[in-house]
């Protein structure tokens, strides 16, 4: 999810188309509640009817339980001295846009299950239920348990049921709202067990402890921290107070208009800065999942309509005042910027410090920029209220200044939507004016379509000097593309290898694909790994590929399941390689 490859995607889609808080039960006796209760409602329902501490949230239509399980002992599990922080920070950002919070910390079973079941009780009145948990967890026999502080270290499969608790009482529980269930799950995945089993059989069919598994869960999303094999740090970057995933989702949480899908790319694009040089790796945040509604922890605030219209070109807007710090902004974001990097994490930077309506603003003052971005912003609903015919007005006025970005999203936006007559060579239009600027992201699509001979007659050699053109300005695709169609394979694998040095993880992905293309995946399995981890759907189809089938890696099937699974739940995977991946998976047992 967050190797988003914006640029690849819309060539395919184009193509294609063309704190009530929990305590202790020895303090709950010490508490008198603030409400009064029937006869019919029993001692749990009052502890959630108690004063909440986390700020103003008491919506019983939006209810969430944090739990933050840190105060391990030492010598048993790994203490997590932020998780308690964590706790308090999230349960205030829930509170403040609307969820009514039940919280516990370091809590032992016992106060685990009572938490679940009273949480399932708040939630059966609720549309949505979420659950946020910090602490330890693994997976055993495809049953996935949390860790609670007075779990011993040694057990056996019979005691896994009461001396830990079970992730699927938690789901029943927040399944019990009438719309959304979303979980957020801050516990490491690395490959070291967490836990010892007394008498299991590793070579087994449930073979041995793993880390927290998938959840399939109907009309539910699961997020999850850290990537299979690694690390969720508890302090990051050092002398962090909190964990760099809740600081995320704790400061993108409020931010107008993110409909879950891009509040999930932004918080993963903010935990992959904050663990920047982290040892091992970054870490990379994914989620699980669907849901069948738009779901927005902060509705977009509505826009106010421009005070001219704008579906004549020629009118001029009044005068709007851009405050210095964004036109500063829009000035940083030059066409070498925009054109190798990706929509959806411009627009994810952009919300973190300002607003929809400063786009507006700008935009209706005239800015070229602030107009193409209003117009993507609406076109897919990036922190707005989607409106698709409003997004093509906005992408009109920007490429009527000859904007390259606005111009090739115009194309796009007219091939994904426009069926009048003539509507291809509009777009054709479109793609090579932008491609005449020397805009990278135009130089690499034009080049694919006249590598393809789509919409325009098929010209290799013009194709690959588009496509060089726009790698010489480090597109990513354009590097791949290049090497792959120009025959520059060692100059393809040097280029992507400097995207990679200098942070930039669709190296791994592009490289990844250079190498299994030319039947060299082997070489590159790290890449594949990493772009796999940083949610490049292709590098998850490949990558479980090779598990599979042992192509240059040992062979483990349920390690290429989980990543196939992945792969095919990601809209932006090929349905060719959807389908080749689903046949090679059907010729395996689901577990080895």
């Amino acid at each position: 999810m967050l190797g988003f490859v914006a640029s690849a995607r819309r060539m395919v889609a184009v193509l294609a188309t063309i704190c009530v808080t929990f305590v202790s039960a020895t303090a709950i006796a010490q508490i008198t509640p603030t409400v009064s209760t029937s006869s019919a409602i029993d001692d749990s329902v009052t502890r959630i009817l108690l004063e909440p501490r986390c700020g103003a949230g008491n919506d019983p239509k939006r209810v969430a339980l944090i739990i933050g399980n840190g105060d391990y002992p030492e010598l048993d599990w790994p203490k997590l001295a932020n998780a308690a922080n964590d706790l308090a920070q999230l349960c205030e950002s829930f509170a403040k846009v609307g969820f009514r919070v039940f919280a516990i910390e370091h809590a032992d079973v016992a106060t685990l299950r009572q938490a679940a079941e009273d949480f399932g009780m708040a939630a059966q009145s609720a549309e949505t239920a979420l659950v946020y948990y910090s602490g330890h967890g693994f997976e055993y026999a495809g049953n996935n348990y949390l860790v609670p502080v007075d779990a011993p270290p040694l057990a056996s499969k019979g005691e896994l049921e009461t001396l830990f608790l079970p992730m699927s009482v938690l789901t029943q529980a927040a399944n019990r709202a009438s719309g959304e269930a979303l979980f957020f799950l801050d516990a490491c995945r690395s490959l070291d067990p967490v836990v010892q089993l007394s008498d299991i059989d590793p070579d087994g069919q449930n073979g041995n402890v793993g880390n927290l598994g998938l959840l399939e869960l109907d009309r539910s999303v699961v997020f999850y921290a850290t990537a299979k094999g690694s690390p969720a740090f508890d302090e990051a970057p050092e002398g962090a107070t909190i964990s760099p995933f809740a600081r995320a989702v704790s400061e993108r949480v409020a931010t107008p208009g993110l409909e879950l899908s891009y509040f999930f790319r932004a918080v993963g694009q903010d935990v992959v800065q904050l663990t920047e040089g982290m040892d091992p790796s970054r870490q990379y945040p994914f989620p699980y999942g669907q849901l069948y509604e738009d779901f927005f922890f902060v509705p977009p605030t509505p826009i106010a309509e421009p005070a001219i219209g704008i579906d004549g070109l020629t009118g001029s807007f009044p005068p709007q005042s851009i405050s210095p710090a964004f036109n500063q902004y829009l000035d940083s974001l030059t066409l070498d910027y925009l054109g190798i990097t990706d929509e959806p994490l411009i627009v994810g930077a952009l919300l973190k410090d300002f607003t929809a309506d400063d786009v507006r603003q700008a935009a209706e003052a005239g800015n070229a920029v602030a107009q193409y971005l209003f117009g993507y912003m609406l076109e897919f609903g990036a922190g707005v209220k989607k409106d698709v015919p409003g997004a093509k007005k906005w992408l009109d006025l920007a490429a009527a200044q000859n904007h390259p970005a606005a111009m090739l999203e115009l194309g796009y936006w007219i091939i994904q939507y426009d069926r009048s007559p003539g509507y291809q060579d509009r777009a054709v239009n479109l793609f090579q004016r932008s491609a005449d600027t020397g805009f990278a992201k135009g130089n690499s699509f034009m080049g694919t379509l006249y590598w393809d001979g789509n919409f325009v007659p098929q010209d290799k050699q013009l194709a690959l000097k588009l496509l060089r053109d726009a790698a010489d300005k480090g597109h990513p695709y354009a590097i791949y593309a290049a090497g792959f169609y120009g025959d520059e394979f060692d100059r393809a694998d040097g280029e992507l290898r400097e995207l990679i040095a200098k942070g930039n993880d669709e190296g791994h992905a592009w490289l990844c694909e250079l190498y299994f293309f030319k039947d060299r995946a082997g070489e590159a399995a790290q890449n594949c790994l990493i772009a796999s981890k940083a949610g490049f759907a292709q590098a998850r189809a490949i990558w479980s590929e090779m598990k599979f089938l042992g192509n240059g890696v040992a062979v483990d099937h349920a390690v290429a399941r989980h990543w196939m699974k992945l792969a095919v739940a990601q809209n932006e995977l090929p349905a060719s390689r959807r389908a080749r991946i689903l046949s090679i998976a059907s010729g395996f047992p689901e577990r080895n």
